[in-house]
């Protein structure tokens, strides 16, 4: 088992109690978390085996059928060739795969830092089937030329304005403000291998690689 020497500073007992903790079942319900509590400009640390970045259009096909006459459709259809693929109207609201980019474009986050689980980090090959994972993820945004280079095993970024880092909790930058702090119980048991597939994924059969006394 892999070791992670890494602690929690506080300035106070005060600062630990002023922080606000919440856990759910369906992570995506963070982004609404944070839309309630009016966050701005954050830093994000989203310690997961997953992106969540994964983006879908906003214009809906269901707009389609309220159409009340000819003119109105023509100009629906003229307006974007870039619709949502599924024709329900929920399927727009953010999901626990792509929350990360609505808070971005809502200017909730300024600074996306992802920590993958180790193992992500552990060999060139990894380091290729990531940077391809975060660039099949990237590629589809319409208008966004997004430059991603790899410097001292830490991925660099930049989307919208926002700032992204993807690296293992080995690399994790020093930030010296508070944060918004997004972790997913796969971090603790998941590889690269059943990341990248799901079918796999037998996370009650594993042990943790790191518990979570350790990385905090």
């Amino acid at each position: 088992m892999k070791q992670a020497n890494h602690t929690a500073n506080f300035t106070t007992e005060a600062d630990r109690s002023s922080c606000p903790v919440f856990t759910m079942e369906e992570h995506d319900e963070a982004y609404h978390i944070w839309q309630r509590m009016g966050v701005k400009d954050s830093v994000l640390v989203h310690i997961d085996a997953h992106m969540d970045f994964a983006w879908y259009p906003d214009n809906n096909p269901s707009e389609l059928l309220e159409s009340n006459s000819l003119e109105e459709l023509d100009a629906l259809l003229g307006a974007t060739r870039i619709w949502s693929p599924s024709p329900d109207p929920k399927a727009t609201a953010p999901h626990i795969g792509d929350y990360i980019y609505p808070a971005i474009k809502d200017r909730m986050v300024r600074e996306f830092i992802w920590v993958t689980p180790d193992d992500f980090f552990a060999s060139k090959k990894n380091i290729s089937l990531l940077m391809k994972s975060i660039k099949d993820n990237l590629k589809d945004i319409p208008h966004e030329k997004i430059h991603i280079i790899l410097q001292d095993n830490i991925i660099r970024a930049r989307f919208k304005g926002c700032n992204i880092t993807v690296c293992a909790l080995d690399s994790l930058p020093s930030i010296y403000e508070p944060v918004l702090l997004d972790i997913d119980v796969d971090f603790f048991a998941a590889d690269l291998a059943c990341a990248e597939n799901t079918a796999i994924l037998h996370l009650k059969k594993r042990l943790p690689w790191i518990w979570p006394e350790e990385l905090l």
